[in-house]
């Protein structure tokens, strides 16, 4: 009985799809007790409350929001004192002393672009916080069907390696015999070897994903914790069907679409802020009368109020206004660009999904196949006409069969996912996005009102 080149390639194609891609985040203090199991609603609760990833995104729009506060300041405006003291002057000057305060040239308009264009710039950060969330459950549900499909994996070669040892007995016992085949013995024993080998590749596959998988949870190394990957179809993917799903859907749900959306609107403010130049900008002055002005004998605090009027300015207004519009064009077909860009994402996810299928179904019939002839040479053994070592090559086959299957059960179950996670039905199960838009962009969170 020999290993084929099918099987190695089968068994490779396992172990490849059982890589995480992703780069893990750099751990930090261990927010998850010793001897806890966490299933995957509870990798998912424990990702949002706790993963450096995530956390990151939230204080961004912490920091936005502060941000947004400084700027309500600009509707005052700037005040500038000038005190002056003549140490020489002449004798008809009443008070060495003089006293003017002005605002110099103020602009309440600007003021209120900024504040709006803060406010959009928000928008946009609680919208990255909301596609990390979404990514971070998408790439914990990717980690559960790969370990699911490791540990069946690991149980099918668990059966190769008792199979391989087997032949390698059988072998031995022919030894002196007149069927003995010193090659044969030879092939068994390296047989042996690699199902052992690859059943170790398996081990540590699943294991490197355990790790990452805690790691960007932002569980500590070394912390006791299990991962429960069993029947992690259900877990990860449940009652979605991917052939409800619509485009539609995907549209509501993709935040480079609502950020595009959201960089027309604050082009638009930069048109009309480009208009709001040619306003003229109001200036208000307090002062004392001039101690040198000897015609006069007045006291006080004069208030004067005037406009500062720019008069010209080498057409740099109206520039800068076409410049804007033009500008506006350009996020237009960013917008186009984007949702174009959905479509052939949503309709290759599509198409993947279709293909995975295929080849699954494809899989399971030559899985029954392998099932059907190794039960014909179970029969023909017992009635003696079938040698063992081609029974066991039989079952091996078989075996071969069941592991290609786990594979592409998993190739098809993360197309699934995909689209769930496109659609925005994966998202949505784990976070209420309207009350968290609603609660960030109200100033709710914690350190808002600082």
């Amino acid at each position: 009985m020999r290993f084929s080149r099918l099987y190695a390639c089968v068994l490779g194609c396992i172990v490849s799809a059982l890589v995480f891609a992703g780069a893990a985040a750099a751990a930090t203090n261990a927010v998850v007790r010793g001897g806890t199991v966490l299933d995957f609603q509870g990798s998912v609760r424990t990702g949002l409350e706790h993963s450096p990833r995530l956390k990151r995104s939230s204080i961004e729009v912490g920091i936005r929001r502060l941000g947004q506060a400084d700027m309500k300041w600009d509707y005052v405006p700037s005040v500038f004192v000038n005190v002056s003291y003549l140490v020489t002057r002449p004798a008809s000057a009443d008070s060495p002393m003089s006293i003017s305060a002005s605002t110099g040239p103020y602009d309440p308009i600007k003021p209120y672009f900024t504040i709006q264009a803060a406010e959009e710039f928000t928008r946009i950060a609680v919208l990255v916080h909301l596609q990390e969330m979404a990514e971070g459950i998408h790439e914990i549900g990717k980690i559960f069907l790969q370990l699911d499909a490791a540990e069946r994996g690991m149980a099918v070669q668990d059966e190769v390696v008792r199979l391989a040892e087997q032949n390698r007995t059988m072998w031995e016992k022919m030894k002196g015999s007149a069927g003995d085949s010193l090659i044969d013995r030879q092939i068994a024993e390296k047989e042996l070897e690699e199902s052992q080998i690859v059943r170790e590749r398996l081990r540590m596959a699943s294991s490197a994903l355990s790790e990452n998988l805690l790691t960007f949870l932002g569980v500590s190394p070394g912390s006791q914790v299990t991962i429960v990957a069993s029947n992690a179809i259900e877990q990860v993917i449940g009652r979605f069907e991917p052939a409800k799903a619509t485009l539609l859907e995907a549209r509501d749900h993709s935040t480079e679409i609502q950020v595009q959306e959201i960089q027309k609107k604050l082009q638009e403010l930069s048109i009309l802020a480009a208009y709001a130049k040619y306003i003229p900008s109001p200036v208000i002055s307090l002062r004392t009368a001039d101690p040198l002005d000897s015609s006069s004998n007045d006291s006080g605090l004069y208030l004067a109020v005037g406009l500062d009027i720019h008069v010209w300015d080498g057409f740099d207004r109206r520039r800068d206004v076409r410049r804007q519009k033009e500008i506006l064009r350009q996020f237009e077909l960013d917008y186009d660009k984007a949702a174009n860009a959905l479509s052939t994402t949503w309709k290759s996810a599509q198409d993947s999904h279709r293909i995975a299928s295929l080849d699954l179904k494809a899989s399971e019939a030559q899985l029954e196949i392998a099932r059907l002839r190794a039960e014909r040479d179970r029969i023909s053994h017992e009635s003696a006409t079938l040698p063992v070592h081609q029974l066991q090559e039989g079952r091996l086959r078989h075996l071969q069969a069941r592991q290609y299957a786990i594979a592409k059960a998993l190739d098809c179950n993360l197309s699934i996912l995909y689209l769930r996670h496109l659609s925005g039905n994966l998202r949505d199960s784990y976070v209420d996005s309207r009350a968290l838009s609603a609660e960030l962009l109200e100033g709710r969170t914690a350190g808002s009102d600082r």
